[in-house]
């Protein structure tokens, strides 16, 4: 029975293990298409709020590696307020036009990294973050930002088919050929 039962702790341990680097491995999908679909935007951005959500972005991955516990409910709330007070300042009040609208959507967006910890979390995230893209082809309708929105709606598609498996991670040629 000793055996039986080690050999049962190793299995749930290997278990923990390999949810963790799932977990993990759709998180950074998340965040990789997050950045790149944020890097248009970065020279209209106030600097803090690359900064912050680059920060947020690899807290939250350190925290899904090591299995803590996420913010609390306050804690987000108090978060949220002082990025909307940050970006309400930055931009003298006014939140409506290209940057403000932009800068709070970067800020939703990294912050919801906060809470992401469901199928469903990701998922909105990642259609919240499709707004980048088509934000960026406001500023400029080139063929160059054409075909860098392109290749980051693929990206963000590529992240939501890793957030959508309930299995180990595919292999990013897979889940790249499947997203283009």
């Amino acid at each position: 029975t000793g055996v039986v039962a080690v050999m049962s702790a190793t299995a749930a341990v290997s278990t923990v293990k390999e949810q963790r680097i799932a977990e993990v491995t759709k998180l950074a999908w998340l965040i990789i298409a997050l950045i790149a679909a944020l890097l248009p935007h970065l020279p209209y951005l106030p600097v803090w709020i690359p900064l912050t959500g680059f920060a947020i972005a690899a807290w939250r991955l350190h925290v899904a590696w090591r299995g803590d516990a996420l913010p609390s409910r306050v804690a987000r709330l108090l978060l949220a307020l002082a990025g909307f007070g940050g970006v309400f300042i930055a931009f003298r009040g006014q939140l409506n036009g290209l940057n403000p609208g932009t800068s709070l959507l970067a800020v939703i967006l990294f912050l919801k990294l906060l809470e992401t910890s469901r199928q469903r979390d990701y998922m909105m995230l990642l259609m919240f973050a499709m707004f980048l893209p088509l934000a960026a082809f406001l500023r400029t309708q080139s063929g160059w930002s054409l075909i860098y929105l392109l290749l980051s709606l693929i990206l963000l598609f590529a992240a939501m088919l890793q957030a959508g498996r309930d299995g180990p991670p595919l292999p990013a040629r897979t889940v790249l050929a499947q997203s283009g």
